[in-house]
């Protein structure tokens, strides 16, 4: 069976992992160094693929736990505290019984999570957000448990710039405090947002910009060709600079038109255009259901932006009267609110649409 080269999973291996060499490496030598990392980069940019890459490496994956969660939908720290405690007992404990007792011995604050299966003959651990009633306290005892084990940990925090919403008072000091001091266990905190505090945390930092061109040119091409298959250059050329550059958009395009080419036949520009269109039509709804999340003033904002591309003195009364927008305040609030959930990017006193996908989508379908 024909492997499509184009993987749309977060665990990508072999020759169809690419573009990425140098980051890996500067990764992998990080982890046996034993530092903290802090990955940056766009959203859907492929932080995750160069974490679980680097860690499909021997060097790496057999002398560390991986223990790795996503946190966007998180609004708490017990529900952070939770997504670490869970993971933790999946990827250490489970199924080794001298670490299970180690770890119910350690995890005191989570009360009565601990149980037997006497049909299955083996220990049970059913915790939800209501154990966790003490979360900085669960947290010490999950980094004390960790420190114990008998591989180093390695702990991958992504979308970290959910914690910076947090409600509760000091929540990113006191987290990157606690990380900071961890024994046996370092952090990788993969965020697409700068945060002043993770600049106090001792840490090598690690940039992810877009895939070259080139780079995505020569892998396209040699994939199409291992198959016996073509594509034109310009269609290649064409998803990348539609979609920005952005690595799981341009890899759904060209999986999409891999699979639909025929063997002895070749992928034209028409091809990846009418590919590119179904993927767009396909997250309307996704998109729209982002979009009844927000307030109607950060709507008209959004898609003031949207119609400048990039926009600039969004809260000037020439901005404000252009668009009939409601107030420069107005602006000025609706902005912070796109901000924090992301859907606009802010660079100095320029204001753009984050995500491609979404500008691409309202200018064919609302604007």
């Amino acid at each position: 069976m024909q492997v499509n080269p184009f993987v749309l999973s977060n665990k990508i291996s072999g020759n169809y992992f690419f573009g990425r060499e140098e980051e890996c490496e500067k990764l992998v030598c990080c982890i046996k160094n034993k530092e903290n990392v802090i990955l940056t980069g766009h959203r859907r940019i492929g932080k995750t693929g160069l974490i679980n890459h680097a860690f499909s490496t021997p060097e790496v994956g057999d002398t560390h736990y991986l223990i790795s969660v996503e946190i966007l939908h998180t609004s708490s720290i017990r529900e952070l505290v939770l997504e670490l405690v869970r993971e933790s007992f999946k990827v250490v404990v489970s199924g080794n019984r001298q670490l299970m007792s180690m770890f119910s011995a350690t995890m005191k604050s989570l009360g009565p999570c601990f149980g037997y299966d006497a049909q299955k003959d083996a220990p049970t651990f059913t915790v939800g957000l209501g154990s966790v009633e003490a979360p900085w306290v669960t947290m010490d005892e999950l980094l004390r448990f960790l420190a114990f084990v008998p591989k180093s940990s390695v702990v991958a925090i992504e979308e970290f710039q959910q914690v910076s919403r947090y409600p509760e008072k000091d929540a990113l000091k006191l987290i990157v405090e606690k990380m900071s001091a961890a024994v046996n266990t370092r952090f990788i905190i993969s965020t697409s947002q700068a945060h002043k505090e993770l600049a106090k945390m001792e840490a090598v930092s690690i940039e992810l910009n877009p895939i070259s061109l080139e780079r995505y040119m020569e892998f396209s091409t040699s994939a199409f060709a291992s198959a016996g298959k073509g594509i034109d250059p310009l269609a290649v050329g064409y998803v990348y600079g539609l979609f920005e550059g952005i690595t799981v958009h341009i890899h759904r395009v060209l999986h999409d038109a891999f699979a639909a080419t025929a063997r002895g036949t070749s992928c034209t520009l028409d091809d990846v255009k009418e590919a590119s269109a179904a993927y767009i039509h396909a997250s309307g709804y996704r998109l729209r259901e982002m979009l009844g999340g927000v307030s109607v003033q950060q709507k008209e904002l959004l898609y003031a932006i949207c119609s400048e591309g990039n926009a600039t003195n969004i809260t000037s009364s020439a901005f404000v009267k252009r668009y009939s927008l409601k107030s420069a305040s107005a602006v000025q609030s609706a902005a912070k609110g796109l901000l924090a959930a992301e859907m606009i990017s802010r660079d100095g006193g320029e204001y753009t649409i984050s995500d491609p996908m979404l500008r691409i989508w309202l200018l064919s379908e609302i604007l």
